[in-house]
């Protein structure tokens, strides 16, 4: 089956959600919740975004920065790493509606979700300075709950098991890659209103190995604790997609949750996508470290 040939999107949110937690887990999960250090916004959200060309994006970068790309309202966009790794979370909007781009460096995840809560209010999202699973806690400022990223849902505060909607499409990949395939582009500017150390990288060789820098609930040695896979999460069912075993496969028909999904490798940004297998829709489905991937999967399956 040929990929769709349109950008990465978030027009069409992936439509699948697992049942929400008994409440007797969202307690246990708000109980583990332990502090990261920095206090609320500490680590600062990037609230009024601003784009640069590609062009102009490439005489600050390299061509190997690790980005996470994605289309909104028809245009390609790039978030360097080496600026979101001081924010975690970029406030913006797609349709005229708030959605949240949301980076963890201790998982090494990138998921996009939507500010629209279940009661129709808006919202932005902030950092709590709090980890579970060693997992960005998020909260929203209309309320202040909390939201562990890779959960998605509430586990403390009014919105309490409420699950926050995932929206498919970013990949993450290169900026080479991405400005390849989507010249016209722009990409995020160190612009952001706040003075960090862009270009640096405040957790050194953490992704290259070793152990979680926090507490995790769960463990399993099937792989390395970073080896990255590709979650994909529906129906109350979890897959584990090894990137680099993958990438040699190229594409698999997969069932998760009940939904029938066809994943393809995108040798052009070195990337794995999931779609809905019959309307080509994009599925929510990111690169994530494995311990963490487990650690909120347990009952994970793993595609071989």
């Amino acid at each position: 089956m040929a990929a769709a040939a349109c950008a990465p999107g978030v027009e069409l949110p992936s439509r699948g959600a697992a049942p929400v937690a008994p409440a007797s887990e969202l307690d246990e999960i708000s109980d583990r919740i332990t502090s990261g250090g920095p206090s609320p916004d500490g680590i600062p959200p990037v609230e009024k975004p601003v784009y640069t060309s590609i062009a102009e994006a490439s005489k600050q970068w390299k061509d190997d920065a690790i980005v996470d790309g994605f289309t909104i309202d028809g245009r390609p966009r790039a978030y360097v790493r080496f600026i979101t790794v001081w924010h975690e979370i970029v406030n913006e909007t797609a349709g005229g509606k708030p959605i949240a781009i949301t980076y963890c460096p201790l998982t090494g995840s990138t998921l996009v979700f939507s500010g629209e809560l279940a009661d129709g209010r808006t919202t932005s999202f902030g950092t709590s300075g709090m980890l579970y699973n060693s997992n960005l806690v998020m909260y929203d400022r209309v309320t202040k709950s909390l939201w562990p990223q890779l959960f998605g849902v509430a586990v403390r505060g009014e919105r309490k098991g409420e699950r926050l909607r995932e929206i498919g499409g970013a990949v993450t990949t290169t900026l080479g890659r991405w400005k390849a395939k989507f010249p016209s582009g722009v990409v995020l500017s160190k612009d952001t209103g706040q003075a960090r150390a862009y270009g640096t990288w405040p957790y050194g060789d953490y992704d290259s190995g070793g152990t979680p820098l926090f507490p995790v609930r769960y463990g399993d040695d099937r792989f390395q604790a970073k080896k990255l896979v590709v979650g994909v999460r529906e129906g109350g069912a979890a897959l584990a997609i090894p990137k680099d075993e993958f990438a040699q496969r190229r594409e698999a028909r997969i069932e998760v949750g009940r939904r029938e999904l066809v994943a393809q490798y995108d040798a052009e940004l070195d990337a794995v996508r999931v779609l809905d297998r019959k309307t080509l829709e994009p599925v929510s489905a990111y690169n994530v470290m494995w311990f963490a991937w487990y650690a909120f999967n347990p009952k994970t399956e793993v595609l071989r």
